[in-house]
């Protein structure tokens, strides 16, 4: 089932005041939207297949970025508070 067959759902329910039912839909299209938004962010733990970047280092990037695009968006503002040879590695690992 994808996003849009569950909002047809939840629209029916609610014309039809079914309004618990129509909560509980209206929390799997949340569910479903988060999933969607976590695949669409990016795993940081990739990122130990780089050289130089060891656990220590991820751990740091993790406590700092919840995701990649967060990371990403960081780097090409300048705003990594890290090692430059460490943001030299991930500038380069991400072409920007």
């Amino acid at each position: 089932m994808n996003k849009s067959d569950l909002k047809k759902e939840y629209k029916a329910l609610i014309r039809d005041g079914r309004e618990l039912e129509a909560n509980i839909k209206l929390r799997e299209i949340w569910n479903y939207t988060n999933k969607e938004e976590e695949k669409d962010m990016g795993d940081l733990d990739k990122l130990i297949d780089i050289k130089g970047i060891g656990i220590e280092t991820l751990e740091d990037i993790k406590r700092i970025y919840s995701n990649e695009k967060e990371l990403i968006l960081a780097l090409q503002n300048n705003k990594v508070p890290l090692m430059n040879s460490v943001v030299k590695k991930l500038i380069t690992y991400y072409n920007l």
